[in-house]
């Protein structure tokens, strides 16, 4: 069954939940039916699968975006403005792997990992470690009131921004900025999980399964 671009991204929307799909929601009958036929099919492709969970338990939305041969990319409106710089962001960001998503559900805390673990207040250098080929399937939001305060709290603890995507803190157990072993990472990681809050994916990439529809 093959439609055009407009009619699987409104098919894609209608099976993520998505009230308004298709092009600004204007279809003919025909399409429509179209359109609700293979959102049903594109569903119960997703059975049993991460990403039919994923899809269909998250809080907020997330919109078809694009797609290739081998996957489909989906997307949501993120917090507020780009290329914020960290002393002014309340809004940070980091592209993570299933498994470390899985664990920072589970925990609703930021897990220490042994690499850089960055997290950034521009969500369009984050979303940049998203591609076809990453190990990395989805993009993570972090929500901290008060313009800055990551910042704030990191400089009065002596912590430093690595110099890219705006201003970035690295969080695991490789994240020390100024090169203090075993120190900065430690402080850096409890400071972000003191006041991270709630969290939200706004990327995702999902195997691309419309072919089997």
């Amino acid at each position: 069954m093959k439609h055009s671009e407009n009619l699987i991204k409104a098919a894609l929307d209608l099976a993520l939940g998505v009230q308004n799909y298709g092009v600004n929601g204007q279809l003919t009958v025909e399409e429509n039916t179209k359109v609700t036929t293979r959102a049903k099919q594109i569903k119960s492709n997703f059975v049993d699968s991460f990403e039919k969970t994923l899809l269909t338990n998250l809080t907020h939305q997330l919109r078809y975006d694009r797609h290739n041969d081998d996957v489909i990319f989906f997307s949501s409106t993120p917090g507020r403005e780009e290329h914020l710089e960290a002393a002014r962001a309340q809004y940070w960001y980091r592209t993570m792997k299933k498994s470390e998503y899985l664990l920072h559900k589970k925990d609703g805390e930021f897990v220490e990992l042994p690499d850089f673990a960055g997290v950034a207040p521009n969500h369009k250098y984050s979303r940049g470690y998203l591609t076809n080929n990453s190990d990395e399937i989805m993009t993570l939001e972090w929500d901290i009131p008060g313009a800055g305060k990551l910042y704030q709290m990191m400089t009065a603890n002596g912590i430093t921004v690595k110099a890219e995507g705006g201003g970035t803190y690295g969080l695991g157990t490789a994240g020390t900025q100024d090169h203090r072993a075993g120190v900065d990472h430690i402080k850096s990681h409890a400071i972000f999980n003191s006041i991270s809050g709630r969290f939200k994916v706004v990327d995702l990439r999902a195997p691309n399964r419309l072919d089997a529809c």
